[in-house]
């Protein structure tokens, strides 16, 4: 039966289906399909039509389709006979950089500290992001897409696409800080699963930061040393000069000025080392107020961890901007 309507389909629609089997989330929408088939939107949909048309996949909910189990294992089947692995490769990558560039755009409209200066670089060809017009609607996205996006992650990390491990998690620890905290968490225990003590590391941090901006400055504040003695053992300096400044922030916010007075002294006697002059120069800026008994921090240094730059709203505890921004630049 699934052998007959396969082979009523035309070539484009038979394709589809095939690469359909390669997308590890329960439904798509139809402009994830079009990223994965590298084809126009408007020709995606009839494509998609013509499918549920055939009983080859069906649409639980509008503009979402899905592939019943057996189904997705016969176009399990046939992509792994009919498409090179190069292919296949190619149309995971394009479902990665869908997802992470239409997060980013959900993201935007949550105007976080950290976002313009997010450097993704640019999608691969044929694929087109979705975009959102209200806050409740990239909510909405990111709820459907918060296991799929999970699943991306695991699969960047498991090919070693090192720039999307870094755009997806990122992507996902934005917006929302609760959330962040559980993605985060989340994150740790895959990457301790997948080895691969880097991108743990950056999860530590990242949990540090949704911790302090959820007011939990203790526990921020023990998890950034988490964070900071995982990359002085992978003795990654840039990182750990970024996980610093955020502690001091953190600090800052408890209270404890001197904490927070040795941990940006520490971090620009480490920028200096390593010659990141733009860090080193906002950390004695820092500094210099914290001395001068300032009623509130200035504008703080900004943070790499993961090719971004931020721009930093002022004030004490606002003052705690998230993960990632110039270091690495630098």
């Amino acid at each position: 039966m699934f052998s007959w309507s396969y082979r009523s389909l035309d070539g484009p629609a038979a394709r589809l289906f095939r690469l359909l089997a390669l997308h590890p989330g329960p439904h798509i929408t139809a402009p994830a399909a079009a990223g994965l088939t590298a084809l126009p939107l408007h020709r995606t949909r009839r494509l998609l039509a013509d499918l549920t048309r055939s009983c080859l996949v069906e649409q639980p909910l509008p503009g979402r389709y899905t592939l019943h189990d057996l189904l997705r294992g016969y176009a399990t089947e046939l992509t792994h006979t009919h498409d090179d692995t190069d292919e296949r490769h190619a149309a995971t990558l394009r479902v990665l950089y869908h997802h992470m560039f239409t997060a980013y755009e959900a993201n935007l409209l949550f105007k976080q500290d950290s976002l313009p200066g997010l450097d993704l670089g640019s999608p691969a060809t044929g694929v087109v992001p979705e975009t959102f017009a209200t806050i409740e609607q990239a909510r909405r996205w990111f709820t459907a897409e918060h296991r799929l996006l999970a699943g991306l992650l695991q699969t960047a990390v498991s090919q070693k696409l090192d720039h999307r491990v870094t755009g997806l998690a990122w992507t996902r620890y934005l917006g929302r800080p609760g959330r962040g905290l559980v993605y985060g968490e989340e994150g740790i225990a895959l990457y301790q699963r997948l080895d691969a003590p880097w991108q743990e590391a950056q999860c530590w941090d990242s949990v540090g930061y949704a911790l302090h901006r959820l007011g939990r400055y203790e526990e921020a504040a023990a998890t950034y040393r988490r964070a900071l003695d995982a990359f002085e053992e992978l003795e990654d300096h840039r990182n750990v000069v970024g996980s610093l400044m955020r502690r001091g922030n953190t600090r800052l916010a408890m209270g404890d000025r001197e904490a927070a007075r040795t941990d940006w002294v520490n971090a620009l006697a480490d920028a200096e080392r390593q010659d990141l002059s733009h860090s080193a120069r906002e950390i004695r800026d820092r500094l210099t107020a914290l001395d001068m008994d300032a009623g509130s921090v200035p504008v703080p240094p900004q943070k790499d961890v993961g090719n971004r730059t931020a721009p930093v709203p002022t004030g004490a505890d606002s003052a705690h901007q998230s993960p990632g921004a110039e270091i690495h630049r630098q």
